[in-house]
């Protein structure tokens, strides 16, 4: 499936992400390789992005609301992180572009990746039936997902409260957008296909890790205090 040709390129770009919320550092060529992973995907199926929208989202607010850095200094940061990643996108999407124009099947391409796609939301995403769709179908993806979801955003929501660790909350309530997202666009074709929810496999992987991560920061050691294990 093409979800699964596209699962390495975000894994990688999901790291990215990570790496520069858990220790603000990134290096721009990192970007620009995430970048190019968004481009291949996008080459592949155009709804398979929520990873960079998301995470892009939680790493311009964490950029905007880091007092450290004047307006400057985060204007330029955001500039620079964009041009990067951009840079990446047009590196991997350009050398299709010349070869469909040099065959003299540009247009054709154009028309056949964007009519076919929008030929799944009945030709307008924003209508009244295609949102019913989406309801729809995302109440169907919610059947398979359910147990992780419910779990995990209870659990968010009560040890959020105990958890002083700014950007490990940041990652975990960023988890959720990323989820919400990722579950739209899988089901904006109004197709209940189940493969599609291959690609939700980086959002329950970040879920199970901090459910993990929390069951033996808090629950093992409690109980092993208690006994004296």
């Amino acid at each position: 499936f093409s979800e699964e040709y596209a699962l390495p390129f975000i894994a990688y770009s999901l790291w990215v992400f990570l790496k520069y919320i858990y220790t603000d550092k990134v290096r721009l060529y990192q970007v620009m390789i995430a970048g190019a992973c968004c481009g291949s995907v996008l080459l592949l199926r155009v709804n398979m992005i929520s990873v960079w929208i998301a995470w892009a989202l939680v790493v311009l607010f964490m950029v905007i609301s880091d007092k450290q850095k004047s307006v400057i200094n985060k204007i330029t940061w955001i500039i620079k992180l964009i041009l990067s990643f951009v840079c990446g996108v047009i590196v991997i999407i350009i050398p299709f572009v010349v070869w469909y124009a040099s065959k003299g099947a540009l247009k054709t391409m154009i028309d056949t990746y964007l009519g076919v796609n929008m030929m799944y939301v009945g030709g307008n995403p924003y209508s009244i039936s295609s949102v019913a769709s989406v309801v729809r179908t995302y109440s169907h993806m919610m059947v398979l997902t359910t147990q992780v979801m419910l779990i995990y955003v209870i659990a968010v929501i009560c040890w959020s409260y105990h958890n002083n660790d700014k950007k490990k909350m940041m990652i975990i309530w960023g988890n959720i957008l990323y989820m919400v997202i990722t579950l739209y666009l899988i089901s904006i074709s109004g197709r209940s296909y189940s493969h599609y929810l291959i690609i939700f496999t980086s959002c329950e992987i970040i879920a199970m890790c901090f459910l993990l991560d929390s069951f033996f920061g808090s629950v093992l050691s409690n109980v092993s205090k208690s006994y004296k294990l």
